[in-house]
Formats: C-alpha cells, sequence, structure tokens
C-alpha cells in the first residue's frame, strides 16, 4: 500500500494564487474523506477522460432482463483507500501545495522533516493522488481497470459501460473507481451456499483479490459482497430474486 505522505516545501517554491484549499467530507462514523481543492492548479492542466467513460453507473442495470428461471447472485469488493495507495512523483505531488504558511521549525521531530528547512517558511503538500484533482478519477479508473484486466478477471464482453450496449449473457461486471461488482445469472432457487461450477461471480472475485494482494492494495472487509440475491450495489438496490432495480430502500 503506498503511503499518503505530508511533506513541505519552501514557501518561495509555492506560487500563491495556486494554491489548493482542502477540506473534508463525511465517509462514515470512524473516519471523512479528504479532499483537495485545487481549482487553481486544475484550471491550468489537461482534463482527460477516456476511461471515466467506462464507469459503470448503478442505472445501468435497468436494462438488464431476468428470465423466469433465472435468480441474478450478487458478489462485490471495494478497494480501501484507493487515491492514497498512489506514490506519486515529486513534481505532482507539489501541485498539491496547500494555504497557509508556517515556521519549519514548528515540524522539527516530524517524520516529514528535513535538514535543509531549517531557518525556512514552508507550505505543505500531499504526496498522493489526491481526490479533487480533475484527472483523479480518469487515473484511478484506468490503472484499476489494467490491473484486473492483467488478471483476467476483466473481460470487455461482461463489463457493462457508460454508453455502450448492455452486455449479453449470463455475467455482468460492474467497475467504478475502487469498487467492482459481478451479476451472475443462476438457476432459479440457488441456495447461497451452492459453490457449483456455475458461480462465475466468486471465481472472477478470487481471482481480482489475488490481484490486490499481489498490488499491495487492500479490498475492504466489511464491505465485501458474496452469495447475495439482495442488496446495494453503486447506489442501486437489487432484487435478484424478484428481478428488481430501485433506490436504496430505508
Amino acid at each position: 500500500m503506498g503511503l499518503c505522505t505530508f511533506k513541505f516545501l519552501d514557501a518561495q517554491d509555492s506560487e500563491r494564487k495556486y494554491r489548493c484549499g482542502l477540506f473534508a467530507v463525511y465517509k462514515s462514523v470512524e473516519k471523512d474523506r479528504q479532499i483537495l481543492n485545487p481549482i487553481p492548479e486544475n484550471g491550468r492542466r489537461m482534463v482527460m477522460n477516456r476511461s471515466t467513460l467506462s464507469l459503470s453507473h448503478g442505472s445501468l442495470i435497468c436494462g438488464m432482463y431476468l428470465e423466469d428461471d433465472k435468480d441474478l447472485v450478487i458478489g462485490a469488493d471495494d478497494l480501501e483507500d484507493v487515491y492514497h495507495s498512489f506514490v506519486v512523483s515529486d513534481p505532482h505531488a507539489f501541485r498539491n501545495h496547500i494555504h497557509g504558511i508556517f515556521p519549519a521549525e514548528l515540524f522539527r521531530g516530524w517524520n516529514c522533516w528535513r535538514e535543509e528547512l531549517a531557518g525556512k517558511q514552508v507550505v505543505g503538500f500531499f504526496g498522493s493522488l489526491a481526490m479533487g484533482t480533475s484527472f483523479a478519477v480518469e487515473v484511478a479508473q484506468h490503472t484499476h481497470s489494467v490491473l484486473l484486466k492483467r488478471a483476467g478477471c476483466l473481460k470487455d464482453e461482461q463489463w457493462v459501460q457508460y454508453k455502450k450496449e448492455l452486455p449479453s449473457g449470463d455475467t455482468l461486471q460492474l467497475f467504478c473507481i475502487d469498487d467492482c461488482a459481478v451479476l451472475h445469472k443462476v438457476p432459479k432457487g440457488t441456495l447461497p451456499t451452492d459453490r457449483s461450477d456455475c458461480r462465475k461471480d466468486r471465481e472472477l472475485l478470487n481471482r481480482a483479490n489475488k490481484a490486490y494482494e499481489k498490488a499491495k492494495l487492500r479490498s475492504s472487509q466489511k464491505k465485501a459482497v458474496r452469495d447475495f440475491f439482495d442488496t446495494v450495489v453503486l447506489g442501486g438496490q437489487i432484487d435478484g430474486r424478484r428481478g428488481l432495480v430501485c433506490a436504496p430502500r430505508l
């Protein structure tokens, strides 16, 4: 897992008009999401949106047809701290410079302290791919999808993508930044404990987790979904027994 390192930059090397804001939004009772607000920096960077168009919006599942003799079993994984898993170069990290100038001596003894900062005024910056960066979604979606494709567990003929026809067949894969889900049609009445050869969902997700381990990434154990026929995936409630898709029920 790459570390989200906080470092310091000589304030003279940080243009004030391009410095970034920083704020948090609610994620869970345990922690918030760290969001960079780099509007000036984003304004002078090229925007890319090729891989972003491959996002699997949950609403696309409304186009799926579930036959009377089939049920839909659902499995999913969620990568932890995906943006903070990136190790970026110093030139990229410098763009994450944050408002606020401090005497470097305040941070003597910290892990980010460097002796050459002594006597200087400094600004902080994050050595990671920050949420809020104009191309963060593009980079995260591209690298995650390449990782899964190389592991043989993300297939174009099964991948649900924005502005593309819904794939035909009994297996659909939904992939969105850090979320990976597999919807698989099985014979009606199949039990969650059935581990027969018809269960492509577990096969694909197990292969994905091996790829994560090899890349030193972690999938959330709390958010892992296995053998579910009724659950929430990518913001949508899917009932795989009755063939219903809706907003999450209260």
